[in-house]
């Protein structure tokens, strides 16, 4: 995430496989700072599909990806400490779907 962040370094979107799309996929981010809210995008749409507010460190970002379709998503952090975007591709294995 800092690579996408500062632009100095990989940015590369993260590829997550999993075995079905029942499999449970939590991604946690790193604390932002005082509050950190962090959107899920897919396609192309315009209002996110999930986002996380949290305050404070105690408890980090967590985005559920849990049920959600195969393809490009992307993740959106804004914080006083941390910010910016960087991509996931999801994928289930054997789904014929080869992206």
């Amino acid at each position: 995430m800092e690579g996408c962040e500062t632009g100095s370094g990989k940015c590369d979107p993260v590829i997550i496989e999993r075995k079905t799309v029942s499999d449970s996929v939590r991604i946690k981010l790193p604390c932002g700072g005082t509050q950190s809210t962090v959107y899920l995008y897919g396609g192309t749409g315009d209002q996110p599909l999930k986002m996380d507010n949290t305050f404070g460190c105690d408890v980090l970002p967590t985005l559920d990806l849990t049920n959600l379709a195969d393809g490009d998503y992307a993740v959106r952090m804004l914080s006083c400490g941390l910010g910016g975007s960087f991509g996931i591709i999801l994928k289930t294995k054997n789904s014929g779907n080869h992206l």
